[in-house]
């Protein structure tokens, strides 16, 4: 191959990857935001006045506290192996 096809398809293949790992970084934005806007509806105040509410909003704050874990774990796996 030639020089200047060598760089092309070297270009391609660097924006290809970007394009790739950076859908790859607003997903786990996205997991991450998800989970901290969970984490900021848990009301401390609510474990006396209405409990239920409380420990739902913990409950969804840890639902997604996990799957944020899992997507991390998934792609270390899938990263390092």
């Amino acid at each position: 191959m030639s020089r200047d096809v060598t760089y092309s398809f070297l270009g391609k293949t660097i924006l290809l990857l970007q394009i790739v790992y950076g859908a790859e970084l607003q997903r786990l934005f996205a997991a991450a935001d998800l989970a901290k806007n969970a984490l900021n509806q848990v009301d401390t105040a609510q474990v006396h006045s209405d409990p239920q509410n409380f420990a739902n909003a913990v409950g969804e704050a840890a639902t997604r506290a996990n799957q944020l874990a899992e997507y991390l774990r998934s792609k270390g796996i899938n990263y390092f192996h």
